[in-house]
């Protein structure tokens, strides 16, 4: 089955549709986009609200099988293109740097980018389950909110 499916009000029983949480998620996804804009200018900022507004209405009524809008995909591969861009300039901010490259031998950043993997290693080898000689199903199971964690958010705070 597709990863996305085209929601209609017709649709058969068997097709997702949104939750509540699900479009409460999509415009958060859009506004915690926006937060992360103030180092734009207006004029760009705008440009990706208009860039976000295209995309949204590109996929319009397209439901992940999980019931998610579609428009949170687009939204993770443009946030790791960012990161990689992000990356890429820091990598040649760290290697034009005279004091560090005496000290490293151009070395410094490949230090860095190193000490990042290694952290990356560990907190996947930490926290993500193995998943090896699994079924689809116990692997989606694993990322379910337990029932505690339910019960746990459905509880106001206490001062």
């Amino acid at each position: 089955m597709s990863a996305v499916a085209k929601h209609q009000s017709h649709a058969p029983s068997g097709t997702p549709k949104p939750s509540p949480a699900a479009l409460n998620a999509a415009a958060a996804s859009f506004a915690a986009l926006t937060a992360r804009l103030d180092y734009l200018s207006p004029e760009d900022t705008e440009l990706v609200r208009r860039a976000y507004r295209f995309a949204d209405e590109a996929h319009l009524g397209q439901l992940r099988n999980s019931g998610e809008p579609y428009i949170t995909h687009p939204i993770a591969v443009a946030a790791q293109w960012i990161a990689n861009l992000f990356v890429s300039w820091s990598f040649k901010v760290l290697d034009g740097n005279s004091a560090l490259n005496a000290m490293f031998n151009h070395g410094f950043s490949y230090w860095v980018y190193g000490a990042m993997s290694v952290l990356a290693a560990i907190f996947v080898w930490k926290f993500v389950p193995e998943t090896k000689g699994r079924t689809l199903e116990s692997i989606q199971d694993l990322w379910k909110p337990s029932e505690t964690s339910k019960v746990a958010a459905a509880e106001p705070a206490r001062p």
